[in-house]
């Protein structure tokens, strides 16, 4: 996965820990999937499509089940993100202090400005693995992403590919009154 597509990945998870306010970007730009793969349940050829995920109720227990569905409801938030570019739904499931998911937030948001058009990047996440459950204390979740290729057009600039793959990741999960929120995010060996 490219350097650029590690950044996107953690700054948007850093916004969903953040709970941050629900402004959404002027004429967000909309991205359509891949034709070599399958669309996920997140994933639309028509801005009518596109919807913000729902978050399943397990998702919502402090279980190590709960953190584990928080997770896969993660990505596929990402990948609402990446189709519209409206950072408000990962915003208030992204801790303020993650400095990856703000970073990646903030990319989100200048590919909003620069009226980008984002093509494939769908993100799968697989080999889930908890660590330290604990009621109402923060868990560690490891698992690997795998990206789809993704294409970045932008009026006036030369159109950026993303590779795709697979990357291990570690994600810690803050509880929470109604679940969860992403504490950090970082890439393992």
């Amino acid at each position: 996965m490219g350097t650029m597509r590690r950044v996107l990945a953690a700054a948007i998870f850093v916004v969903l820990l953040a709970g941050c306010g629900n402004k959404a970007p002027e004429a967000p730009p909309r991205r359509a999937p891949s034709a070599t793969t399958t669309p996920t349940a997140s994933s639309a050829t028509s801005s009518a499509a596109v919807t913000v995920p729902v978050m399943p109720e397990v998702a919502r227990s402090h279980t190590e089940a709960g953190a584990k569905a928080f997770v896969v409801y993660y990505w596929h938030v990402v990948d609402y993100v990446q189709q519209t570019l409206n950072t408000a739904p990962i915003e208030v499931i992204s801790a303020t202090t993650c400095a990856g998911c703000q970073a990646g937030i903030e990319a989100m948001r200048k590919l909003a400005r620069r009226h980008s058009h984002l093509t494939g990047g769908a993100e799968t996440v697989s080999s889930l693995r908890s660590e330290a459950v604990i009621p109402n204390h923060s868990v560690l979740v490891a698992f690997n992403l795998t990206n789809e290729p993704q294409r970045v057009d932008t009026p006036g600039k030369k159109t950026v590919l993303h590779p795709g793959g697979t990357t291990n990741k570690l994600m810690s999960l803050l509880p929470r009154e109604d679940g969860w929120i992403a504490g950090e995010l970082r890439s393992q060996p």
